[in-house]
């Protein structure tokens, strides 16, 4: 006689309400800055010291401090290793990316809420918070390149 199990039940839907918000008032910094600020500095970690504990690169560690973004696999692994969750770094980056976004409709945008060129690079780079600014992948971040702050 074969014995089966009955199936699993599914799990309850996650409730989020549809007009979820973060807290407008605090500052928004994007998650290499916060994986710098707020776990490595006061730790003392060492990129390299991160990177055995995560199982990443060394190389990507760094290329995630000076603004690469953080994907699903890349979360996982630093929850684990920082003992945070990885929605925590999921949820980080995508406030950064709607915020670059919403920069980018803001000064770029017309009337139908299209991006078209309508002002020289420089003058949109400008009007965005600093740190929405393309930063070169090989300059350290500093306290003046992650103020992000309306």
């Amino acid at each position: 006689m074969r014995c089966t199990l009955p199936p699993p039940s599914a799990p309850p839907p996650v409730m989020l309400h549809t007009s979820l918000q973060i807290d407008a008032s605090t500052c928004l910094r994007s998650p290499g800055v916060v994986l710098r600020d707020d776990f490595m500095r006061p730790n003392g970690v060492s990129a390299n010291e991160l990177a055995r504990r995560s199982g990443m690169p060394a190389w990507h560690i760094r290329r995630v401090l000076v603004g690469a973004p953080i994907h699903a696999e890349e979360a996982l692994r630093l929850a684990s290793a920082l003992n945070t969750s990885a929605l925590y770094w999921m949820v980080l980056q995508a406030r950064h990316d709607l915020a670059k976004a919403q920069c980018a409709i803001t000064h770029n945008g017309g009337a139908d809420g299209a991006l078209h060129e309508t002002a020289p690079p420089q003058a949109k780079r400008a009007s965005c918070p600093p740190s929405e600014q393309k930063l070169p992948e090989t300059r350290p971040l500093n306290k003046q390149d992650t103020r992000f702050c309306r």
